[in-house]
């Protein structure tokens, strides 16, 4: 994994931000490696037969090399790329700080010294990406003992991400894909994320279903449907118990 090396040696190439709506992208492999933050939306990714989700506050690494599919309704994004150094990984990898608004205000600050260039702007850039890379192995899922019960739980962790929006997805079903008891499973869960794994996946559905309202396409009911909930009904009761209003007062807001 990209964190646990000790000798990484990085030389950024460029920092920017966009972002882009109703995409399917077909991301051919490039020389160099990026590092991305959402911050808003989420993006499908999909590539040699995986697939997972990337939500909004978490970062993507994409290694060189490495081409991938990418899906989205709506998603803003900052990208870092980069040459990299002692480290051969070809697999993208995904992550979860526990607060997200550290790693943003560290892209942030990268993108506002790559853009207003001055002496010593590009030993700063460099710097903060450090501290960027510290502080996602200081809090994300990938430290410490939540690395040692993550370990044990990424395929259910994989599971959740690509299938959260299946209304018949159970907790049961999550552990069975770790081979742990359900009891197990939500004791390792609770200590990698900080929640129950029920109100994790129940999060990731109402993120979705915000997008696809914010996007104006689809139905309360479609919505509820397309975000993992099988009874229109009890999703506007958990969207207002979420979000503090109700599906359709959400889509007001938005005008």
């Amino acid at each position: 994994m990209l964190l646990d090396q000790k000798n990484l040696a990085v030389e950024l190439l460029n920092v920017f931000k966009f972002s882009r709506a109703h995409a399917v992208v077909q991301e051919r492999p490039r020389v160099f490696h990026a590092l991305s933050l959402r911050l808003a939306g989420s993006g499908h990714f999909e590539y040699e037969g995986r697939s997972f989700e990337i939500s909004q506050g978490q970062l993507a690494y994409i290694p060189a090399g490495r081409g991938y599919q990418v899906s989205t309704e709506y998603e803003e994004i900052m990208v870092l790329h980069f040459n990299l150094w002692n480290y051969d990984g070809n697999q993208i990898e995904v992550f979860c700080p526990r607060d997200g608004r550290v790693s943003q205000m560290l892209m942030k600050r990268i993108l506002e010294e790559w853009e207003r260039p001055r002496p010593g702007s590009n030993y700063r850039c460099t710097a903060l990406f450090y501290e960027l890379l510290a502080q996602l192995q200081d809090q994300s899922e990938m430290a410490g003992s939540r690395w040692e019960a993550l370990k044990k739980i990424r395929p259910s962790v994989e599971c959740l991400q690509k299938r959260f929006f299946d209304p018949e997805l159970t907790v049961e079903e999550l552990a069975a894909c770790s081979s742990v008891s359900s009891v197990y499973f939500r004791r390792l869960f609770h200590e990698v994320f900080g929640t129950a794994p029920q109100t994790y996946l129940t999060g990731l559905r109402i993120k979705r279903a915000q997008e696809l309202l914010a996007s104006g396409y689809y139905s309360v009911g479609e919505t509820a449907e397309y975000s993992g909930f099988s009874d229109a009904k009890y999703f506007s009761t958990v969207f207002r118990k979420m979000t503090g209003m109700s599906p359709r007062q959400y889509i007001r807001s938005l005008q």
